[in-house]
């Protein structure tokens, strides 16, 4: 193979040794096994890389790798498989990650074709993750994956992605909606933060307390006692209004029924850290270094994505992360992703384009100066593959286009309201 001309002889030279699989011949397969009896179950430890090739044609060559890779970790131990090394993404990706192995990308000529970074439902590679020659391939298996949030790792798949904890199932954004998004397939969790008159950080979508507790008023205005004497429960429906089976219940001792602060969702015992996307609504008084007191408290920054719809919050978030040493992964504001869309794909290296942020969290239309806009497009998810962007869609509660999303789109995760509904399509 042009591609690795020379490696075979520069591995046996350093006393490494290389099993290559070429095609399915049997005699080839038997003399795999007696390399990997020798080397490996017999006691020697050696690093061993094993270039798995294809000749034969396959309906479903992503299933044939994920395969093959789930073979060699059966029959040689998980920890004796470390990486896949590959030049096509959609198949070498998919059967890595489906593996839980690091996947490194080799010679992958996305420049025209960015779609060819897709991994086939394991999400897109960022372009700056692929090895251009053989020695980046063995800095990479030193260092291991380099990309440490949990919502930029490619092996964590499509995300479900719940809305306010999924409000149409629970009270949003309440301990008890959290959870149960959990129980019923999110994987990652969505709130907006506020703080209260006496600096206590608080979720909730609303500014005010009018339209889910049994109160009113701002949240602002409201210290924290004033605010945890309020039922988060009391207008939940699921009916259109003929029930409302918490209301009373946060007054019983059900605290998980009231607002809570950011903090009792990073340290809740049952929800044990889970991801979150996390708004910051509240711009005057700024409520950002609270909010990441607690981010560094709760060891979450890994875990989170951050954003503000409005642009000058946004831009007080990187700079303070940025100063006190914090790797956050941030969202676009408004006006950022206007840029995005309105920047031409071909432009984007002329211009020296560069995103201010890691993830696109959009809507699939968007209501500008009267005109619809669709945001989602092939058009625009070239873009974001073309600069190693992910993307996530709000707020889908309808199953057809969560189905679109998925599968024609080909989106890094969804918020919805219904997550139930959301993981029921994703195992259709």
């Amino acid at each position: 193979d042009d591609q690795v001309a020379g490696v075979v002889d520069q591995l046996r030279a350093a006393s490494q040794d290389v099993v290559i699989v070429s095609g399915m011949p049997l005699e080839i397969r038997a003399l795999c096994r007696d390399q990997v009896r020798a080397h490996i179950e017999d006691g020697e430890n050696r690093t061993m890389p094993l270039f798995i090739k294809s000749d034969l044609e396959f309906e479903h060559g992503y299933e044939f790798k994920a395969g093959a890779l789930a073979i060699l970790k059966a029959l040689y131990g998980a920890e004796n498989c470390r990486a896949m090394v590959g030049d096509t993404v959609r198949e070498d990706g998919y059967g890595a990650y489906a593996n839980r192995l690091f996947y490194i990308p080799f010679q992958v000529d996305y420049y025209l074709f960015p779609s060819l970074l897709d991994t086939q439902g394991y999400g897109f590679i960022a372009p700056q993750l692929i090895a251009w020659d053989w020695l980046e391939v063995g800095e990479m298996l030193a260092a291991g994956d380099p990309v440490s949030n949990y919502f930029l790792r490619n092996e964590n798949g499509f995300l479900n992605i719940a809305h306010r904890g999924g409000r149409s199932l629970r009270p949003e954004n309440t301990i008890l909606a959290y959870r149960h998004a959990l129980e019923v397939g999110s994987e990652s969790l969505e709130g907006d933060v506020h703080a209260t008159s006496d600096g206590v950080i608080v979720v909730s979508h609303d500014a005010t307390v009018d339209r889910c507790t049994n109160g009113t008023g701002n949240i602002k205005d409201m210290s924290f006692e004033e605010l945890r004497a309020l039922d988060a429960g009391y207008d939940f429906t699921p009916d259109g209004g003929a029930t409302f089976p918490y209301r009373g219940y946060a007054f019983e001792g059900a605290d998980h029924l009231l607002i809570p602060t950011l903090e009792e969702v990073f340290g809740d015992p049952v929800l044990e850290k889970a991801p979150m996307v996390a708004e910051i609504k509240q711009q005057s008084p700024s409520i950002v270094d609270p909010v990441l007191d607690l981010i560094e408290t709760y060891d979450m920054q890994q875990r989170l994505v951050l954003g503000s719809f409005n642009e000058e919050s946004l831009i007080e978030l990187r700079a303070r992360a940025a100063g006190r040493g914090m790797d956050l992964v941030t969202s676009f504001a408004t006006e950022e992703v206007l840029d995005f869309f309105l920047t031409p794909l071909a432009a984007m290296p002329v211009t020296g384009y560069t995103p201010p942020g890691q993830v696109l969290q959009v809507p699939i239309e968007y209501e500008l100066s009267g005109l619809t806009i669709q945001v989602i497009n092939a058009g625009f998810m070239n873009k974001a593959r073309y600069l190693g962007l992910k993307v996530q869609a709000w707020t889908i509660n309808d199953p057809d286009e969560m189905r679109w999303l998925m599968d024609e789109m080909q989106v890094d995760g969804i918020m919805s309201d219904d997550p139930e509904l959301l993981e029921e399509i994703i195992h259709e």
